[in-house]
């Protein structure tokens, strides 16, 4: 994206979000930017016109410790490149006059707010600012008047302009929103940080105590603090084991014992000698670690583990395509070469790239959760149920469906798939198969379904092929399709009972035929002892799925693929 691209994209989202709410576009905007910014606000409460107090939106927070509240101003344009004017910084520094000024409140209230509901609203939130449980927020998505803004600094009010919103907009699309909040390490004496010369971006190493990142945890039911980890937890491993049995049994050993926590922010201070705040945490490597010690009775208080915390850079200026590819290297880089306690596979590796961020998002639309990450589903199923969202794929199921769906090509293929996945995430391949449309793939997810609900249940089948023959019938159904002169990205493959009985006898026969295939190449491989190949090893060699493309392909196979799938 362009910076205009970018600017453009914020206008679309408030536009979706205008025509779907019903509401003016300024209040659409800050709508949408509390939705994406922030975890579940709450409570939103629209305030627009005259006498109003000047502002356009309250909302609330609840991370199951505290409840904070949240007052924005807000100024809305649809014109690129406008700066933001002089009056609009008036306008908040009189926007900030009763909250600082208690004394001015009765006169503010009588003066400037007409309606009785929005009187008792301000009285609340103004108990909550002296007690310091709400936030005063300015927002806009034209460009900053840098004079004007410093002339702010010394008010309690946080400015958002569209530097701000494109940075956070750029993480929603890398899946890393909403924000997460604030970390504080308790008791930390040494920060170690290299010459900022020597460094790309700032980096900090401290020994933190363990007990700070499983309170945290609690209150972060999302696992937003795992959004940018390319894995979540891998279950009750061997290496994961001992890291538990090392917190709880042996807690002054942890620090030395293990590999310890690589964590990305957007800033951190040495608040005082004692306390080390971290802005936006993500955990980037130490996933297993903390997921293992997370669930331990009675956990340590003195169990310390090596932190090392790294500032990434914020994506702002003209330039925002390379300094975005940029940063994501930064970010991509950081968590592949982080020590590994556990291996990792090569599918982990692409959880986050923007193929499958585009894939979430798109089966997200669908009420589909796209599971990028292993066990994301089984963490999160609950609250995704509830909100009507339905299991999906996993991604390395889906990415080995788009392989087989390209039966006969040089670099994927069913039979690559099925014996050599990992060789799909990588190269030619893997850059072959990010360029498939969002739509074509949800297809493939679609059909994939349909065909195994239509699954024959015969002795053949289950106890000789399932396992070996299910990637390549996939890859010949979608060859069918095509040949019969669909496209596999236009047809919805909706499930409807009396359609059923075409696609079973379709599958039933397309499986036949691949049989036939084997038995034809497994007589001609007979040694002089009879052995011939075997089930598995006829789906091991990828010169076999070539003889199969090669075939001639009964006409019947490719008359059922019409009859099925004509219509749709």
């Amino acid at each position: 994206m362009t910076e205009k691209e970018l600017f453009e994209f914020v206008v679309t989202q408030v536009n979706k979000v205008a025509k779907g709410e019903s509401r003016p576009h300024h209040i659409a905007f800050v709508q949408w930017f509390a939705q994406m910014y922030y975890s579940t606000p709450r409570d939103m409460f629209f305030s627009d016109g005259s006498g109003d107090g000047k502002v356009d939106m309250f909302f609330r927070t609840d991370d199951g410790r505290s409840v904070h509240h949240y007052i924005i101003n807000s100024k809305f344009t649809k014109q690129y490149g406008k700066t933001a004017t002089g009056n609009y910084y008036d306008e908040v520094s009189n926007f900030c006059t009763p909250f600082l000024h208690k004394e001015d409140r009765a006169d503010f209230l009588e003066s400037r707010v007409k309606k009785a509901e929005l009187r008792t609203k301000y009285r609340l939130l103004f108990e909550r600012f002296d007690e310091g449980e709400a936030s005063l927020i300015f927002l806009t998505n034209c460009k900053r008047n840098v004079a004007q803004a410093t002339s702010l600094k010394h008010l309690p009010v946080k400015l958002f302009h569209f530097e701000e919103i494109a940075a956070s907009v750029l993480d929603d699309k890398d899946g890393a929103m909403p924000r997460t909040p604030q970390l504080t390490l308790h008791d930390v004496g040494n920060v170690i940080s290299p010459d900022p010369a020597e460094t790309e971006v700032r980096t900090a190493i401290a020994f933190a105590k363990l007990i700070d990142f499983i309170e945290y945890m609690q209150e972060d039911p999302h696992d937003l603090l795992f959004a940018r980890n390319v894995r979540l937890d891998l279950g009750n491993s061997t290496v994961n084991k001992a890291i538990r049995n090392t917190f709880r049994d042996a807690p002054r050993e942890f620090a030395y014992s293990n590999n310890g926590i690589t964590m990305l922010c957007e800033d951190y201070r040495h608040e005082s000698s004692t306390e080390l705040m971290v802005e936006n945490p993500r955990v980037v490597n130490g996933s297993q670690t903390l997921h293992s010690i997370r669930s331990v009775k009675n956990p340590s208080q003195d169990a310390r583990v090596m932190v090392r915390i790294i500032k990434i850079p914020t994506v702002v200026g003209k330039d925002v395509g390379h300094l975005r590819e940029k940063r994501k290297n930064i970010i991509n880089q950081i968590s592949i070469r982080s020590n590994q306690q556990n291996p990792i596979k090569s599918w982990d590796l692409v959880a986050n790239d923007d193929f499958n961020l585009d894939l979430f998002r798109y089966f997200r639309t669908k009420d589909y959760f796209y599971e990028r990450r292993k066990n994301e589903w089984s963490h999160r199923s609950r609250t995704l149920k509830t909100n009507g969202m339905m299991q999906g794929p996993k991604l390395k199921k889906m990415i080995q469906l788009i392989a087989s769906s390209r039966l006969g090509d040089r670099d994927l293929g069913a039979w690559k798939a099925r014996g050599k996945a990992s060789e799909l995430f990588d190269g030619s391949a893997y850059t072959k198969i990010s360029q498939t449309p969002v739509s074509e793939v949800y297809s493939l997810f679609l059909l994939e379904k349909l065909i195994s609900k239509n699954l024959p249940t015969s002795a053949t089948y289950e106890n000789k092929l399932r396992g070996y023959i299910d990637l390549p019938l996939f890859g010949l159904i979608c060859d069918l399709i095509k040949r019969a002169g669909f496209k596999l990205s236009e047809i919805d493959f909706p499930e409807r009972p009396s359609w059923n009985k075409q696609v079973a006898n379709l599958v039933n026969d397309s499986i036949k035929w691949i049989y036939q295939n084997y038995r034809s190449e497994a007589e001609k491989s007979k040694d002089s002892d009879g052995k011939s190949l075997t089930i598995a090893n006829y789906f091991k060699n990828e010169a076999n799925e070539s003889k199969l493309v090669a075939a001639k392909i009964p006409s019947k196979l490719i008359r059922d693929s019409k009859s099925a799938f004509a219509g749709l």
